[in-house]
């Protein structure tokens, strides 16, 4: 997890903070900062990127190409740009600024992204023919033993 500047006071009114959610002194001036520049990306190496990975808690980030940018959504949340830094290294705001890391298996393939903002939680790439986020077949194939 990256440091967070996350400033408190106790001599000022209150205001909601950006960071952490809550109400508090100099929460006005907690503001996400997002990176609004990164290298270039190459749009072949960002097509290993395309997928579909499932949280801990059940939720689903989408990497997809929109134009010529590499974009991240989840069902709370527009496409949003990712930003490369280096390597599988990614910035983007996801709730709020996130650092996205693919994660690679033996083979150099995606198989995972760490998605890391107040803690680091790990995303599964959802297999292509996985019906648990899309339309289940729920075709009953139970013919009465006949």
């Amino acid at each position: 997890m990256r440091p967070v500047s996350h400033l408190v006071g106790n001599r000022v009114p209150p205001t909601r903070c950006e960071i952490c959610g809550q109400v508090h002194g100099l929460g006005h001036g907690n503001v996400v900062r997002v990176p609004r520049t990164g290298r270039p990306l190459d749009r072949a190496r960002g097509i290993g990127y395309e997928s579909r990975f499932r949280g801990p808690e059940g939720d689903v980030i989408e990497i997809l190409w929109v134009g010529d940018t590499l974009r991240a959504t989840t069902a709370s949340q527009e496409p949003t740009p990712l930003f490369w830094q280096e390597g599988d290294r990614f910035e983007a705001e996801i709730g709020w600024r996130s650092t996205l890391r693919f994660v690679r298996d033996d083979r150099g393939l995606v198989d995972a992204l760490d998605l890391s903002d107040v803690g680091p939680l790990r995303y599964d790439r959802v297999p292509e023919n996985d019906a648990e986020d899309g339309a289940a077949d729920e075709t009953d194939t139970d013919d009465g033993g006949s």
